[in-house]
């Protein structure tokens, strides 16, 4: 939401989270008494259940295990309970086993095996199994190693996971409805065609209705970008704020950036904390990187830089190329964090890898004047130019003079005056004297 072409300031990563399909047929029974484990002698029906072979005992003591309701949270002990309810032929099963392989929760993480997992439960009837193995077809599997074993892979058919998707829509399940719709706003503009946009926006529409909260989300771009739709701010907020209290954490960034930049809502800084907050305990890397530089600037708290990098770092593990860029200015200038340019450089070029500008800019700095490594021309100039790509002025200044020079790349005066005169236009103070405007 930072700016239309985006039409979000988080992206939409999480809107497939497997967190929100996890299928409710695992009743959870409410026994006394946590247990802390297998070898536990504190008296228990349900385990004692499933220890003599009863299936649904054994998926329900998945269940709680997987969830910590009645006893400790333990994955481990989840899955081992899902595969044995599995065996003795529960589809459920198959499908809770396969959400924990696709998001690696107590088990090694295998899109493959879950994907085997989803089409087992999927041929029994289970709907949410049906939508996984979907979605996973839209983008296909590669081959997996097991060992020494090569797992063959799954071909990408999105013209069949789309028609499995209309199907379970046809049929009501509103995720795939939400689905759908993204398909068609996930495309460039150029690309949709008006009927597809307006029965997206219907689709949408119903999984709002029915209380879906990436529904909403995504909704909330729309009302934001005018996609399909007049503008309208207000409803999209509104939107966030249903969606971020149904428990989506990036609705909840969302609704913090325009708490913070008044948008569709009156500017409260600390509503946008707040939000903040809550959107960063779910995990969302931006939300991390945000509340990161509350803690750097002593914002709404007092200032903790060791605070900000430990949220910094929290987020650079998701690969949050704004985090990453702020270790390595950290590392560069040894502010929280030991002067390092080696490190520094290496949290740039991270940083540049996932797209972030300033990563761009700073990692094409340093292979210039062969800071943290090798001086590198060549590769100065090509993260020059990416950054340049992406609107920066500095960048778009640099790569000019790169081009003019023939320094790390083929000569072409034109082309970099023509970027010179591009950043003199947008204010870039040394463009402008190197043109003596």
């Amino acid at each position: 939401m930072m700016r239309k072409s985006a039409v979000g300031h988080f992206r939409r990563n999480m809107r497939r989270s497997w967190l929100a399909l996890l299928c409710g047929s695992a009743a959870v029974l409410l026994l006394p008494g946590p247990v802390g484990g297998e070898e536990s002698v504190v008296p228990d029906a349900l385990r004692a259940a499933a220890l003599r072979g009863e299936v649904e005992a054994q998926l329900r003591l998945g269940s709680e295990f997987f969830h910590g309701v009645n006893r400790p949270r333990n994955p481990e002990l989840a899955v081992y309970w899902f595969r044995k309810a599995a065996a003795g032929g529960s589809a459920e099963a198959h499908y809770n086993l396969g959400i924990c392989l696709e998001g690696g929760i107590g088990a090694i993480p295998s899109r493959l095996k879950a994907y085997r997992e989803y089409e087992t439960a999927a041929a029994a009837g289970v709907v949410p199994a049906k939508f996984r193995r979907a979605m996973l077809l839209l983008t296909g599997i590669p081959p997996e190693t097991e060992q020494s074993t090569v797992l063959p892979g799954v071909n990408a058919d999105p013209e069949k996971a789309k028609s499995l998707l209309r199907e379970l829509a046809t049929a009501g399940y509103m995720p795939a409805k939400r689905e759908l719709a993204a398909l068609t706003l996930d495309r460039k503009a150029e690309e949709r065609r008006p009927e597809e946009l307006r029965e997206a926006i219907v689709l949408l529409e119903e999984a709002v209705e029915a209380g879906d909260a990436g529904a909403m989300r995504l909704l909330a771009d729309c009302c934001y970008g005018g996609i399909g739709m007049a503008p309208d701010h207000p409803r999209m907020a509104s939107l966030l704020r249903r969606a971020a209290e149904a428990g989506d954490p990036e609705a909840a960034g969302k609704l913090a950036y325009c708490y913070e930049n008044g948008i569709g809502v009156k500017t409260d800084e600390k509503e946008a904390f707040r939000w903040l907050g809550i959107a960063a305990e779910s995990g969302l890397p931006m939300a991390l990187a945000k509340l990161g530089e509350y803690y750097w600037n002593g914002r709404l708290v007092p200032q903790n830089v060791p605070k900000a990098i430990e949220l910094y770092r929290a987020a650079a593990e998701r690969e949050n190329g704004y985090a990453l860029f702020r270790l390595g200015v950290c590392a560069a200038e040894g502010i929280g964090l030991e002067k390092n340019d080696q490190e520094a450089f290496r949290y740039f070029l991270r940083a540049a890898r996932v797209g972030d500008v300033n990563g761009q800019v700073n990692l094409a700095l340093a292979y210039r004047d062969g800071r943290g490594q090798a001086a590198d021309p060549g590769a100065a100039a090509y993260w020059f130019r990416r950054a340049a790509e992406q609107g920066n002025i500095r960048a778009m200044r640099e790569y000019g003079l790169c081009l003019i020079s023939g320094i790390g790349v083929q000569r072409d005066p034109r082309e970099g005056l023509r970027l010179l005169q591009r950043a003199a236009e947008a204010g870039d103070a040394e463009a402008r004297q190197l043109l003596r405007l």
